[in-house]
C-alpha cells in the first residue's frame, strides 16, 4: 500500500514554531515527522511519498537522514488546504492508499489495525476517529452504525453530528479525486469532497478508543512528547560527564559530551542532547526534553517542558512550558502553571480565545528571544519570536514577534531594535581570542584536526560569567572553520552572533571592533601580548588580560613600556577580574 504525509501548510495556529513546517520539531534529538514514517515503515508501508511546502524544508532536514532517502517528495507552493496538497499525488497513486498527516507519530499501531480491517472490510473507504471534549477544533464525523455519512468542520456548539473526530489516517481509492476535481476549491474542500465521495460510496468508521495525538497548538508539543516519551529508555553515553552528586533516576537518556554538576537532579522520562550543561542544584522532574548545546542553569527547576536547541536559563522554574531554540533566559526566571482557582487554563490564539483543555499550562517562547533578570508570564502565554522582554516584568498578555516589551510603572511596547538592551548597555563586554586561550589548539593538531577539545576550566567559567557580563569572541583564523570549533565544543551558545569578531588579521580590525565598545566597559582576553599592547594604546580604558598558555606566550618577549592589567596562567581568575573590575 501507498502512503501520503501532507507536510506543507502554514499552520498558523502553531505560532510562534511555525516558521518552518510544525513536523520539524525535534522531540528527543529527531524531526516529528520522522516519529511518523518510521511508525509507516514499521507497519509494512514502504512506498511513501511527501507533501511539502515551497521551501522544501521537509526533503532538506531528512537528508541528515540517509535512511529514509527513497521517499518521495512533492510540493505545494501555496498553503491551499489538505485537499490541494493531496491533489499533487494523484498521478502517483494506482491503488487505495493511506492519507496521514505528518504529526501522527502514533501511526504504527493505528495503521496496524487500520490494514487488518480493510481486508475484510467491504467499504471503499476507511475513516479513523477518535472521541473528543472539544469537537468545535476539529472535523467532527456524521456516524450511522459503523458507517461515516458526513464530516462537518468545526461545528458550532451544538450542532455537532457527535463527538467523533477525524483522526487524521485515512484510507482512500484514487476515485476521490474525479469527485474532488468537480468540488468548488477553498481551504476546507477536502472535507467537501470527503462529504460528498460518502454520499456515493460506503465509507466505514475505524472508532481509536486508546489515547490519541494532536498537533494544531503549540501547547500540543507537550502531548506529543509525552507520547514518545512512553518507548524511552536509560541510556547515558560514555562521553557525559556527570558529577559523583549528581542524581539520575528512571528512564534518562543523556548525549555525548553532556555535563551534569554537583547537586543536580533528574527524574526520569528526560531526554539531555548532545553538549548540554546541567548546572549545579538543578532538577529536572516530570518529562523534560532538552536539545543539543543548552545551558540549564544553577537552581533551575524544569517540568513537563521542551527546551530546544543552543537555548539557556538560569535560575527559576520553567513548568508545561515550550522554549523555542537559541533563547537566553536570566535568572529568577518564574512561569505560573496553574490558575489561582485551578481552573482550566485558556490562552488567546489568532485573537480567539481558546481553552487549552488542562489546568496545567506555562509559556510559549519563540525562537531567540531573550528575557532579562526576575521575569515571570502568567499560565498560558504565548511569545513571539525575537522577543526582548526587561528585568522584573510580568508578562500578561501575549506578545508579537520583534518586540522589546517592558514595564517600568507602566507598560512599554515598542519595536525591537530601536536601542540596545537597558539590560545589556549595564553589562561588561568579555571579548576571548580561541586558539590557546578557549580552544586547546596543541592537542587538536596532534589529533590530525579530529579530537575537538576546550581547556579543563573554560566550560564551568563562560556559564558563571555569561550571569555577569556580555560574551563574545576576538580572534584571528578562517571564520567558518573557528566558528566549528565553538559549535563542536559547546561553547557557542554562550556567545552572541553580533559580538563574535573573526578576522583573517586581527591587527588591521582591532580599532573597529573596539570602537563598537567605546560605551561599554571592556575586557580583552588574549594569549598573544602584541594584541594587548595595541588595544591599550588605541583605548586606554580596555582592561587587557594575558593568558600565558601556548606556543606564542610562551616565547613572548616583554613590551617595554606595556604591562598588561591582569596576567593570568589559566582563566580560572576571570570570574574574580571582572567582578572586582
Amino acid at each position: 500500500m501507498q502512503a501520503v504525509i501532507l507536510a506543507a501548510g502554514e499552520s498558523s495556529r502553531f505560532w510562534p514554531f511555525n516558521g518552518t513546517h510544525k513536523s520539524l520539531i525535534k522531540i528527543m534529538g529527531k524531526p516529528i515527522i520522522l516519529y511518523t514514517i518510521q511508525g509507516l515503515i514499521n507497519a509494512g508501508i514502504k512506498d511513501i511519498i511527501v507533501i511539502q511546502g515551497p521551501n522544501k524544508d521537509i526533503e532538506i532536514e531528512l537528508k541528515n537522514y540517509p535512511k529514509y532517502k527513497n521517499i518521495r517528495y512533492l510540493v505545494q507552493n501555496e498553503p491551499k488546504g489538505m485537499g490541494d496538497a493531496l491533489s499533487h499525488a494523484k498521478d502517483l497513486l494506482t491503488e487505495n492508499f493511506l492519507l496521514v498527516l505528518a504529526e501522527r507519530v502514533d501511526c504504527e499501531e493505528i495503521v496496524n489495525k487500520l490494514i487488518s480491517k480493510i481486508n475484510i472490510s467491504k467499504n471503499s473507504a476507511i475513516l479513523v476517529g477518535a472521541a473528543t471534549d472539544t469537537p468545535s477544533l476539529f472535523g467532527i464525523l456524521k456516524i450511522e452504525k459503523d458507517k461515516v455519512i458526513d464530516i462537518v468542520e468545526k461545528p458550532k456548539k451544538g450542532e455537532e453530528p457527535s463527538n467523533v473526530k477525524a483522526l487524521g489516517i485515512y484510507i482512500l481509492t484514487p476515485g476521490f479525486f474525479e469527485i474532488y476535481k468537480e468540488t468548488k476549491k477553498h481551504q476546507y474542500d477536502f472535507e467537501e469532497a470527503l462529504s460528498a465521495y460518502m454520499k456515493k460510496n460506503s465509507v466505514g468508521l475505524m472508532f481509536w478508543d486508546r489515547e490519541t495525538v494532536t498537533l494544531k497548538y503549540p501547547w500540543d508539543l507537550l502531548g506529543i512528547k509525552n507520547y514518545l516519551f512512553k518507548s524511552l529508555k536509560r541510556s547515558i553515553s560514555e562521553k557525559s560527564k556527570i558529577a559523583k552528586t549528581a542524581e539520575i533516576i528512571g528512564e534518562v537518556v543523556i548525549g555525548d559530551n553532556v555535563t551534569i554538576m554537583e547537586g543536580v537532579r533528574i527524574k526520569g522520562p528526560c531526554f539531555i542532547g548532545d553538549n548540554t550543561i546541567i548546572g549545579n542544584n538543578a532538577l529536572l522532574r516530570n518529562g523534560v526534553d532538552v536539545g543539543e548545546n543548552c545551558l540549564v542553569g544553577s537552581f533551575m527547576e524544569v517540568k513537563n517542558t521542551i527546551i530546544m536547541d543552543e537555548s539557556t536559563t538560569h535560575s527559576g522554574f520553567i513548568g508545561d512550558s515550550v522554549i523555542g531554540a537559541k533563547c537566553r533566559i536570566a535568572a529568577q526566571f518564574c512561569t505560573g502553571n496553574v490558575r489561582l482557582d485551578r481552573g482550566i487554563i485558556k490562552t488567546v490564539v489568532k485573537e480567539e480565545s481558546v481553552e487549552t483543555g488542562t489546568k496545567f499550562l506555562g509559556v510559549f517562547i519563540g525562537r531567540g528571544s531573550s528575557l532579562g533578570i526576575k521575569v515571570s508570564t502568567m499560565p498560558g502565554i504565548i511569545i513571539g519570536r525575537n522577543v526582548t522582554i526587561g528585568p522584573s516584568t510580568v508578562v500578561m498578555k501575549n506578545i508579537p514577534s520583534d518586540t522589546k516589551y517592558y514595564t517600568k510603572f507602566q507598560e512599554i511596547i515598542s519595536k525591537k531594535n530601536v536601542l540596545r538592551e537597558a539590560q545589556d548597555l549595564q553589562k561588561p563586554i568579555v571579548l576571548f581570542d580561541i586558539d590557546y586561550t578557549l580552544f586547546d589548539t596543541r592537542k587538536f593538531k596532534d589529533s590530525k584536526l579530529q579530537d575537538y577539545n576546550i581547556y579543563e576550566e573554560v566550560m564551568g567559567i563562560l556559564m558563571q560569567l555569561s550571569g555577569l557580563a556580555n560574551l563574545g569572541i576576538f580572534s584571528k583564523g578562517e571564520t567558518e572553520f573557528q566558528k566549528t570549533k565553538l559549535e563542536k565544543t559547546g561553547m557557542m551558545k554562550f556567545f552572541k552572533d553580533n559580538d563574535v569578531h573573526i578576522f583573517d588579521d586581527k591587527d588591521a580590525n582591532l580599532i573597529n571592533v573596539l570602537e563598537k565598545y567605546k560605551g561599554s566597559k571592556l575586557f580583552l582576553v588574549d594569549d598573544k601580548l602584541e594584541i594587548l599592547y595595541s588595544a591599550k594604546k588605541h583605548m586606554s580604558q580596555v582592561f587587557t588580560i594575558w593568558v600565558k598558555r601556548g606556543p606564542f606566550a610562551q616565547v613572548q618577549k616583554p613590551i617595554e613600556e606595556f604591562s598588561p592589567d591582569e596576567q593570568v596562567e589559566n582563566l580560572s581568575e576571570i570570574v574574580r577580574i571582572v567582578q572586582s573590575n
